[in-house]
């Protein structure tokens, strides 16, 4: 469960029938909706989640059901939304909630001006498991403005895939690819880097590249690692 759950606004709507049997174990069935939902989850800024549910509880054995489910904006640090995901189903038992079967039909998310989605899949949360995550037509322009490094400027449009792995409660990425679609420019325009370039000749070449570097490939892996490490390794003509 999140370290931190606050919810400042919205609506629940829900009705739950149950029975008690003389033997046996209780029958539970619950459906409704959730509509303008707002807060925090961990560190991610969450506005307007609406989603429609229904489950059952028979014995030891909890399912649930989403047939929609609609995020604006989720900001764990760079805007994502409006998110969609259609058909999703949990399936799992009491005695260990987090480690059920989920799947979904669809699942995508607005991200810096272009796309990321996920196909149908289905994941047994019990074991490792592998999603592979497409990206389409981000542009660097967007990834600049909303995450500014200090005199880091381009602009590009980047296509990729990233396989996110999951096992227990991490998550990471090993040998993902991003590529640009077309020319594009980029430009480190650092009093570091032009001092480097000034006091080294063999490195003035570099930074007069790095002030204003007009590319026709820009390709890069991408991981990222248990510890939180982010590692690009990126070539550019």
């Amino acid at each position: 469960w999140p370290e931190l759950v606050l919810l400042d606004s919205g609506r629940l709507r829900g009705q739950i029938d149950f029975t008690l049997p003389r033997k046996g174990s209780i029958k539970l069935a619950l459906r409704g909706n959730v509509s303008g939902l707002n807060g925090i989850i961990n560190r991610s800024e969450l506005k307007n989640l609406s989603l429609d549910f229904n489950g059952q509880l028979l014995g030891q054995t909890l399912s649930l059901y989403l047939p929609s489910l609609s995020i604006d904006q989720l900001d764990p640090g760079i805007p994502l939304g409006p998110i969609v995901l259609t058909d999703g189903q949990y399936r799992t038992h009491l005695h260990d909630l987090l480690q059920g079967t989920a799947s979904w039909q669809h699942v995508q998310a607005n991200l810096l001006n272009g796309r990321a989605w996920l196909g149908p899949q289905q994941l047994d949360l019990s074991r490792p498991q592998q999603l592979l995550l497409q990206l389409e037509g981000l542009e660097l322009q967007e990834l600049f403005r909303v995450y500014p490094a200090e005199g880091l400027a381009g602009n590009g449009i980047i296509d990729g895939t990233l396989p996110i792995f999951i096992d227990q409660n991490t998550l990471y990425i090993e040998a993902g690819q991003l590529q640009a679609r077309g020319p594009g420019v980029l430009q480190f325009q650092s009093e570091k880097i032009q001092a480097l370039g000034r006091s080294n000749p063999a490195m003035a070449i570099v930074a007069d590249a790095l002030d204003d570097f007009h590319f026709n490939l820009l390709t890069s892996g991408l991981s990222y690692d248990q510890s939180g490490k982010l590692i690009l390794d990126i070539r550019l003509e």
